[in-house]
């Protein structure tokens, strides 16, 4: 697909939102409705793609998290918000120091209303939605991290596993 500018480029990341699928580029997102072909192939009713944006697109796709909101992203300019409304919201600018770090792993902790991402370079980003403000975790030496058991589990670079637990690892 092209844009105005050119060329929007390959797909990224693709993630679902609601009843859309959500498809990234490094430089636009668009989306597809519709419920697809049936088992034999037949009968498809996916839209063509729509665009959405070419302000932002998402550079890595283990950076897309579901929240509340709509989906959080890192875009090689930062971390942005596709609101469920398909509006994008640049919402990274507290922790732009980090913007030349790649996120490994992004998750929504369970019973919080954090959302946390884990940089390569061992810092942690955590994004309280329901207070709208950024703070960083530098004792979470993590290099991914994951859901387990409905708890923030990540890996260290000793090849240590730590799990969170009421508030402490």
């Amino acid at each position: 697909t092209t844009g105005s500018q050119g060329s929007t480029g390959y797909l990224s990341a693709i993630s679902a939102m609601d009843d859309k699928l959500i498809a990234f580029k490094a430089n636009a997102i668009y989306y597809v409705t519709g419920k697809g072909p049936d088992n034999t192939g037949a009968n498809n009713d996916f839209s063509d793609p729509v665009f959405i944006t070419g302000a932002a697109g998402c550079a890595n796709q283990n950076s897309i998290v579901m929240t509340p909101m709509g989906l959080m992203f890192q875009s090689d300019k930062g971390i942005w918000m596709l609101g469920r409304d398909l509006s994008t919201k640049y919402i990274g600018a507290p922790v732009e120091k980090y913007n030349e770090e790649t996120v490994v792993a992004a998750l929504a902790i369970p019973g919080t209303n954090q959302i946390r991402f884990t940089l390569t370079n061992n810092i942690t980003l955590m994004y309280d939605y329901y207070y709208d403000q950024w703070a960083t975790f530098s004792n979470l030496q993590g290099i991914s991290s994951t859901l387990y058991q409905g708890l923030h589990t990540y890996l260290d670079r000793f090849g240590q596993i730590f799990q969170e637990s009421e508030g402490k690892y």
